[in-house]
């Protein structure tokens, strides 16, 4: 994107060109008298009218000639007065720019379109209030709630120019009501293509988005509900009184593995998640997702840690987790979800996915939008209820969000514990700090949930071979907004 930026600025270095018209006059040549490289607003007209003169090369003004005028880059309108230059030889438009922050107009002579000048403009970032539609969510301003519209004008314009690469989407829920949202066209998630990107896609409010492993945490609330109602006693419930067909995998200290521990990722299964390339057909995970019987899969693993004492980050579990609510419940688990945790929720459009051998994929991957991916924040910084309906228990968000498993000699970046599929961090801004749970999917999927400032914020992305931006664009911009 930079490089391509670049090559366009030199190619738009030449603002004279010529043509012969007289010979005893010379050529004529057109120039930009005011108005280039002006900076706007989105949706507005720019603050100058650009002024394009036109001379002979002995500077004599030529009147009443034709010039057009053409949008070549951005989305914007073109507002002409008169289609000749004046007596003086000048020709005036107003330019109203659209939504791309890189605009450029090309102005040429009308029997010679070869003789032109460029003009260029930015726009930037105008805020709008989200629009408030029929989906549940009550949308505000900014200043509603007490946050500073430059800062994020400013984090806008850091992913329009690509500064920031593959962010798909921010929102940000403050006090009970919608106060942003924004949209970026990139790849969807692609698990055969170079980097992991898939189509190129315009994302939108209605766009269904991967969230990868931010999944886990909505199977944690599936099991709270579970759990709330009475299908399971409780999550130190042993996971193999689900499983007596694989009965003969119960060997030794495995007895003792309970829901708690897969919540927590401390079973102490033998796994390699984190210590081998996804896709390169060493990793569990690709053993697991593709294996005739995933939970054999699973439950035949050898015992390295005692239960409870050791985290290792292991999808499988939570796999197994689904398929023990789908056994407890009688409902296979992604229509217990549609029943007691997104209809109550009015969320609607969304897909679970399977693996090959037909178990649901809980692990991650669920595709929704993030206005939805916004309200499960909600959900969860409003202790379980969602407008005045009790969907999952106080006491299970409770003992979700806390932090149950140090993660301290992990030095990871993104969370300092852990609790049942959710992640908490600490962020220190200014002297200010700002705790937080996280539900964390691959490429950048992040539901932060920020219960002292009342905030929700949502990313999606694809930045599947480097460190998404998301805390980065916490600190450097929203943070400045709350302030």
């Amino acid at each position: 994107m930079k490089k391509l930026l670049s090559l366009l600025l030199i190619s738009l270095l030449a603002l004279e060109c010529t043509r012969s018209t007289d010979p005893a006059s010379g050529p004529v040549i057109l120039n930009i008298i005011s108005g280039d490289r002006q900076e706007g607003l989105q949706n507005t007209l720019l603050p100058q009218p650009i002024i394009i003169g036109t001379t002979y090369a002995n500077g004599d003004p030529v009147a009443g000639t034709s010039l057009t005028v053409s949008v070549t880059q951005g989305d914007g309108e073109i507002i002409v007065a008169d289609s000749v230059t004046d007596e003086n030889g000048r020709y005036e438009f107003q330019w109203q720019l659209g939504e791309d922050y890189v605009n450029t107009v090309e102005v040429s002579l009308l029997d010679e379109p070869e003789v032109m000048v460029y003009c260029r403009a930015t726009a930037r970032y105008l805020y709008a209030i989200p629009e408030q539609v029929d989906d549940g969510w009550e949308t505000a301003s900014l200043a509603d709630v007490g946050m500073s519209v430059e800062p994020m004008a400013e984090l806008m314009d850091s992913i329009r120019t690509g500064y920031y690469e593959e962010v798909h989407s921010v929102l940000i829920v403050k006090e009970n009501r919608l106060v942003f949202e924004a949209y970026f066209p990139g790849h969807d998630f692609g698990y055969t293509g170079e980097n992991f990107l898939g189509r190129y896609i315009n994302f939108d409010r209605d766009t269904r988005h991967n969230t990868h492993s931010a999944t886990k945490s909505i199977i944690s609330a599936i099991v709270g509900i579970a759990i709330d109602q009475g299908f399971i006693p409780d999550e130190d419930e042993k996971i193999f009184t689900y499983f007596d067909s694989h009965a003969v995998l119960n060997v030794g200290a495995k007895d003792s593995i309970t829901i708690k521990h897969l919540l927590t990722m401390t079973s102490g299964l033998q796994w390699n998640e984190w210590d081998a390339p996804v896709g390169g057909g060493e990793n569990d995970v690709d053993y697991f997702n593709n294996s005739s019987d995933p939970i054999y899969y699973f439950l035949s693993k050898l015992l390295l840690h005692e239960p409870g004492t050791t985290f290792y980050y292991n999808g499988g579990g939570v796999d197994i987790l689904g398929e023990i609510v789908t056994r407890a419940t009688g409902v296979r688990v992604d229509r217990f979800a549609d029943e007691h945790l997104f209809g109550p929720l009015g969320i609607t459009n969304y897909v679970f996915q399977r693996l090959p051998n037909g178990l649901m994929a809980c692990h991650g991957d669920i595709y929704i939008r993030p206005r939805d991916l916004a309200k499960f924040g909600f959900l969860y910084l409003n202790r379980g209820v969602w407008q005045g309906q009790r969907i999952v228990s106080e006491a299970w968000v409770q003992k979700s969000v806390a932090p149950t498993v140090s993660l301290f000699n992990w030095h990871l970046y993104w969370a300092d514990d852990y609790g049942y599929l959710w992640w908490m961090k600490d962020y220190y801004h200014n002297g200010n700090t700002y705790s937080s749970f996280k539900a964390l999917g691959w490429g950048g999927q992040e539901i932060m949930v920020f219960p002292d400032s009342q905030m929700v914020v949502v990313f999606t992305g694809a930045n599947y071979m480097q460190n998404p931006p998301c805390d980065e664009l916490l600190m450097r911009f929203i943070f400045y907004a709350l302030n």
